[in-house]
């Protein structure tokens, strides 16, 4: 789903599983209604979420 309304940008992703629906890292703050808006039009909601997965990035740096 595109949460900041840009096309061509994946910002979260939803997957659907036996037992709900698996959330792919949350966007940013105003991101929430759009996963809500997501949920419903799927006739789901947020108590249908069962895992959220925040990937992370590691950066490393070196001092020189």
């Amino acid at each position: 789903m595109d949460a900041f309304r840009f096309s061509n940008f994946i910002s979260v992703l939803l997957l659907e599983n036996d037992d709900g629906w698996t959330l792919v890292d949350t966007g940013v703050d105003s991101s929430v209604g759009r996963i809500e808006e997501a949920l419903a039009s799927l006739g789901s909601g947020p108590k249908d979420l069962k895992r959220i997965f925040i990937p992370t990035s590691t950066t490393t740096t070196q001092a020189v």
